[in-house]
């Protein structure tokens, strides 16, 4: 076994002992993942040493302290500011870190992985839900059935009697009583 996390640096920094990434405690395990960009989903036969461990829970626990907004330039809602930037201007201070799922939501809308803990101002929290929401709405919107789209005659439906094997089809009012939703199954399934 190789700890797969030594890109960054020579195998003499790695430690002898590796150990898969699925026996860590899940917090421990998606701390480290999102700490090197990556998202915490299915993972086998991944491996890191006690070396990488302990530097990468580090790093995260020095980012946690951190007292103003850090999310990028790309996802925050305040205006960029330096950290030598003018005098009475500052970044926003963090409301709280962001969780797994608010990693899920920035991975979805915008394609980063940024780690859990990282500081989050609240104007930035709303603009990642509010993003992730209207992303969810489009995708449902993309999915919904519209009554121009639905042409079912009442003959197409019949109903079969098992007692005198006869069948009968539906009247138009029963046809209209289907929800799109169940006609919408019928064409995916």
């Amino acid at each position: 076994m190789v700890c797969n996390f030594n890109t960054n640096c020579t195998t003499d920094e790695c430690s002898d002992d590796v150990t898969d990434i699925n026996t860590c405690d899940c917090n421990d395990k998606n701390i480290i993942l999102t700490e090197s960009g990556l998202l915490p989903k299915n993972f086998t036969d991944f491996y890191i040493c006690s070396t990488h461990f302990n530097q990468l829970l580090k790093r995260n626990s020095d980012l946690r302290r951190r007292k103003v907004c850090q999310l990028p330039t790309l996802i925050s809602a305040h205006p960029p500011v330096a950290s030598h930037s003018v005098v009475g201007v500052k970044k926003p201070k963090p409301s709280r870190n962001i969780t797994i799922n608010d990693v899920e939501k920035i991975q979805k809308c915008y394609g980063l992985t940024l780690p859990i803990g990282t500081p989050a101002c609240t104007s930035c929290l709303i603009k990642i839900s509010k993003q992730s929401t209207e992303i969810e709405a489009e995708s449902l919107d993309q999915g919904k059935c519209e009554d121009d789209q639905i042409e079912i005659s009442a003959s197409e439906y019949t109903v079969t009697s098992e007692e005198s094997g006869s069948q009968n089809y539906l009247s138009q009012s029963q046809v209209s009583k289907i929800s799109k939703i169940s006609i919408l199954s019928l064409y995916i399934d």
